[in-house]
């Protein structure tokens, strides 16, 4: 009976021990993504700022290449050979 309770006795410790690395791992990693969480806060900005860049170089190019006045004669000239299709 002596051995039955030592292999219990094992197990359990071995059980214990594998609980406490876990949970020792799980919160360096759970604090470790909360550090690195917190100091990508300036980066949203810059990305924001780069995203906004970009809009404003598309609509500088779409303006520059009056891209707007040849989707209206696009449009118009579309929609007068419907309606002269029409008649």
């Amino acid at each position: 009976m002596e051995t039955t309770s030592t292999i219990t006795t094992v197990a359990t410790d071995a059980t214990r021990s594998l609980a406490v690395r876990t949970q020792t791992v799980a919160h360096d990693l759970v604090e470790r993504l909360q550090a690195r969480l917190a100091d990508e806060e300036g980066q949203t900005a810059a990305e924001y700022m780069g995203i906004l860049m970009i809009i404003g170089i598309i609509i500088g190019a779409l303006v520059q290449f009056k891209v707007g006045d040849k989707i209206v004669h696009g449009v118009g000239g579309a929609l007068s050979d419907i309606s002269s299709d029409a008649k």
